[in-house]
């Protein structure tokens, strides 16, 4: 193999596109991008009948898969998401078109932005 080949940077990866929608319930995803390193975040959040969110994250990019948002508030826009394990959370205010939530993700101390975007499937 060709060492140039090996070493040659990255492209970076695509954009993501957000769908217009209302609401906090359904597929949003986003990358984290922390130091060098980019994690592929996943979050899925429903609705029951009584109006009662619950919701899961999974770091793609960390293969941990379905991890249980502990809190999930949504009032005038503003979205609070929590999870305990691991201790983190995400703080964001929703578009106008609902295709966006735009914030930053706090753990360990830190606070890096994030832009999470609605989609209309899981990307593979």
């Amino acid at each position: 193999m060709d060492p140039a080949t090996v070493a040659a940077p990255k492209p970076p990866p695509p954009p993501i596109e957000g769908v217009p929608g209302e609401g906090l319930a359904g597929i949003w995803f986003g990358r984290l991008e922390v130091a060098q390193i980019s994690l592929r975040l996943l979050f899925r959040i429903d609705r029951d009948q009584e109006g009662d969110f619950s919701g899961t994250i999974d770091s793609l990019d960390q293969g941990a898969m379905g991890l249980k948002l502990s809190r999930i508030r949504f009032e005038d826009n503003s979205v609070r998401l929590r999870l305990n394990r691991p201790p983190a959370a995400f703080e964001g205010t929703l578009s106008p078109d609902g295709s966006e939530i735009v914030g930053h993700w706090k753990q360990s101390g830190q606070s890096t932005p994030l832009t999470i975007k609605r989609q209309r499937k899981a990307p593979e």
